[in-house]
């Protein structure tokens, strides 16, 4: 399911603070792979690429849990154990810093 995303402005190099709301209506495999599609808007529109991993890219999910538990598992959902999988429910993550 789609799922929503703020701010819809992300500056770099910087720290933002993101809340991520989806409704996901099973659970998650380890394997699980989210792919952004991210875009420059100014001074003129373009689709920022994936290089070395980084922009419009797949992403595991999985690995990124466990290699910043300190920074997400505070921002994980009671219901949410902060680890694979991503159980089916309504996963709300508010004020998520991400630099």
């Amino acid at each position: 399911q789609p799922g929503s995303t703020s701010p819809e402005e992300i500056c770099m190099p910087g720290t933002s603070v993101m809340t991520v709301h989806t409704l996901i209506k099973e659970d998650m495999p380890t394997d699980w792979t989210m792919k952004l599609d991210l875009k420059k808007l100014e001074p003129f529109p373009m689709k920022v690429p994936c290089l070395n991993g980084v922009g419009s890219c797949p992403y595991e999910l999985c690995p990124i849990i466990e290699n910043m538990g300190d920074t997400l598992c505070p921002s994980f959902p009671e219901n949410q154990p902060c680890g694979c999988p991503i159980l089916a429910g309504d996963l709300n993550i508010k004020d998520l810093q991400v630099s």
